[in-house]
């Protein structure tokens, strides 16, 4: 089955819809759906478009998630997974199950489920391992979607290797895994004063990206940003401390 046939089963998933609801509400016709998913028809772009735009995510995303259980499928999740298919089934029933307000309810909780400990840095090893295999797309659809990847220890050691880049000289390459930190960083938990520290941790790492890409105003914007936010953040723990540069 080709990889867009894929992306129309997933999509279709995570709207929650019947072939017939989807259909009207996109207006693809249900039997040429049923074609789509099955493989005897392949989507055009404007058909993957109706359907991402009906699942509420874009079609880079519906394909970084893909990207996702295959990377899973060949590492191995924390539980077992069989095949591609199991995995973008177990990943369609988490998403479905997935509340906004409840969310952010969790987020907002004074302390984190687990304090923050120099051990996560182990786990956040072996996430990017993962992630690196991926696209940058596919990366951001990841990080936005998987609470397992949302946690300080991976936005550190995503920030480390945007410095890596930047001191190799390849600003753009940079500024995506810059981008990327700050995604994690918008959604880690714990109280505000920790998360404000770590933003401003990644936005360091911006502002050095986007002096290396050859923005010095941007990138002095950003480090006044930084500044704030790790001013005005805490690290009781102080797992930031000794490799903070300002």
């Amino acid at each position: 089955m080709r990889r867009e046939n894929r992306v129309v089963r997933l999509l279709r998933a995570l709207s929650g819809k019947t072939q017939a609801q989807a259909g009207r509400e996109t207006g693809i016709h249900p039997s040429l759906l049923a074609s789509f998913e099955t493989g005897k028809a392949v989507p055009r772009p404007e058909h993957l478009e109706k359907l991402a735009r009906l699942a509420g995510l874009t079609v880079e995303e519906a394909s970084g998630l893909l990207d996702l259980a295959e990377i899973y499928r060949q590492g191995g999740a924390r539980e077992a997974v069989e095949d591609a298919e199991d995995a973008l089934r177990r990943l369609c029933e988490t998403l479905m199950d997935y509340s906004s307000t409840a969310y952010e309810q969790v987020r907002a909780l004074p302390v984190p489920a687990t304090p923050p400990s120099p051990a996560d840095r182990e786990e956040a090893e072996e996430l990017w391992s993962r992630l690196v295999e991926i696209s940058p797309e596919g990366r951001l659809a990841a990080v936005r979607l998987v609470a397992e990847l949302q946690t300080w220890a991976l936005c550190e050691r995503i920030c480390h290797e945007s410095g890596r880049e930047a001191a190799e000289g390849q600003g753009k390459r940079a500024l995506e895994l810059a981008r990327l930190a700050r995604e994690i960083a918008d959604r880690v938990g714990g109280p505000e004063e920790w998360r404000n520290r770590l933003r401003g941790y990644v936005a360091a790492h911006r502002a050095n990206a986007l002096r290396i890409s050859g923005e010095p105003g941007a990138a002095d914007a950003a480090l006044e940003e930084a500044k704030t936010l790790w001013n005005g953040g805490a690290d009781p723990g102080g797992l930031l401390e000794e490799i903070w540069v300002m």
